[in-house]
């Protein structure tokens, strides 16, 4: 079924196309295009000429909402991916996750991927649920935890808030500060 350009108006709802193109398209797989006769997605926008925009707005004292709704049963299991293609091709992505409460779900976290010319996409930094961030690491062990090599260490003190920076004993790990020369780097202990 396809719905292309209106000649006349209609009493309440219709649809004004003032080209001679097809405007909305469902097709055989309840898929719908807009902009497009072969929609490739439940919906499918495209706009030859320019990028093609998609607005949510609310005229009352409310927010509008986006909500990736998924039924998955395991710890871990993707709920929702936002992607980002250039050509087709993969190059950044969030993905919501389930946490480890399976019997209620409701806890979760976010990962963020990219990906270098010539590789797959891959993992570079995780919000697990309890709100660690892990970069390099997807099973943070601290507020914050940064990861280049396995260090071997698989606990830290859990009473404190933590900064940790993890690496092999071959390539170390360090902290720099960096300043003009007409400023101080400092780092401040305080009680």
């Amino acid at each position: 079924m396809a719905i292309t350009k209106v000649t006349r108006n209609m009493l309440t709802t219709g649809i004004v196309d003032n080209s001679n193109a097809t405007a909305i398209t469902i097709d055989s797989s309840e898929r719908v295009g807009i902009g497009t006769g072969s929609p490739t997605r439940t919906v499918d926008i495209n706009h030859a000429s320019t990028a093609p925009d998609l607005r949510l707005g609310c005229d009352g004292n409310d927010a509008p909402m986006i909500i990736l709704d998924a039924d998955v049963s395991s710890a871990g299991d993707t709920i929702s991916h936002l992607v980002w293609r250039w050509n087709n091709t993969d190059v950044a992505l969030i993905t919501g996750f389930a946490g480890s409460d399976t019997t209620n779900k409701d806890d979760g976290g976010l990962s963020f991927s990219t990906r270098t010319s010539g590789s797959a996409t891959a993992e570079r930094m995780r919000i697990d649920s309890s709100g660690n961030v892990g970069i390099g690491e997807t099973t943070p062990l601290a507020k914050l935890h940064i990861k280049r090599g396995d260090s071997g260490l698989s606990s830290l003190n859990a009473a404190g808030d933590h900064i940790f920076l993890e690496n092999t004993g071959s390539n170390g790990t360090g902290l720099t500060l960096a300043s003009g020369n007409t400023s101080n780097g400092s780092i401040i202990f305080g009680d």
